[in-house]
């Protein structure tokens, strides 16, 4: 079975679509992603919806996903998370349906599952805490303390991807799909093959004329959201 592992959508659908794209071409069967599908930038709707009605795509809730629905009925809270962020949450109060936020709401926090012999667990930040960030630099006792009991433990939220073993156990960030941080401007993902328990890393690139078309309309100020989509 072939397992893509995906992380930090932030309703960027030109980059989820180009990575489903990508899935269909290498025959996967299932999709996990740890968090975050809202945030950012503006197309929330579509992604949810993408999520909610494939029958092969299984998500936890993020940061953003929770800052979002914690922002939808307090305008103090919104005030300030568009402040930091940009318009993408007033955009997603504007654009989800009713289902779509209940659906949201009703994501887990941690996801522990078994696919024929692999044993899997995503969290969003860290395996005890979705704020925090752990990065690829971390101290070997900060990593092992991320250990779940599960062969791969998945986490997500820093959006620079890597693979870690201790003892024939992996830790692994697949980085970002909507809002990579790393190298480049390219989508990123890993496909887990449970025959052998690889773990391959994928960057793919997406389209950002009408995210950068839309940044302009919807968050001219905000410098940082058109930059991060310009590495090179």
């Amino acid at each position: 079975m072939k397992i893509a592992l995906l992380s930090d959508i932030h309703s960027n659908i030109e980059a989820f679509n180009a990575v489903l794209k990508f899935i269909e071409q290498k025959n996967i069967d299932r999709i996990y992603i740890a968090g975050d599908l809202v945030g950012y930038y503006y197309y929330a709707n579509e992604v949810i919806d993408l999520c909610m009605n494939r029958e092969d795509i299984f998500c936890i809730r993020g940061n953003h996903d929770r800052n979002f629905l914690g922002a939808i009925s307090d305008e103090v809270l919104m005030e300030k998370f568009t402040k930091k962020y940009g318009s993408s949450y007033l955009r997603s109060k504007e654009q989800l349906t009713t289902s779509q936020i209940t659906w949201l709401k009703n994501l887990p926090t941690k996801l522990t599952t078994k696919l024929n012999d692999v044993t899997l667990t995503l969290a969003h930040g860290s395996i005890h805490d979705e704020d925090k960030y752990i990065y690829p630099n971390e101290s070997t006792n900060t990593l092992i303390d991320q250990l779940s009991n599960s062969d791969v433990t998945v986490l997500g939220h820093t959006h620079h991807p890597f693979i870690w073993c201790n003892n024939n156990k992996y830790l692994i960030n697949p980085g970002s799909v909507g809002q990579p941080r790393d190298q480049s401007a390219l989508a990123s993902i890993f496909v887990l093959d449970t025959s052998n328990r690889a773990i391959l890393p994928y960057k793919i690139n997406f389209s950002c004329e009408r995210l950068k078309n839309d940044i302009s309309r919807f968050d001219p100020t905000n410098s940082y959201l058109m930059r991060v989509l310009e590495r090179k």
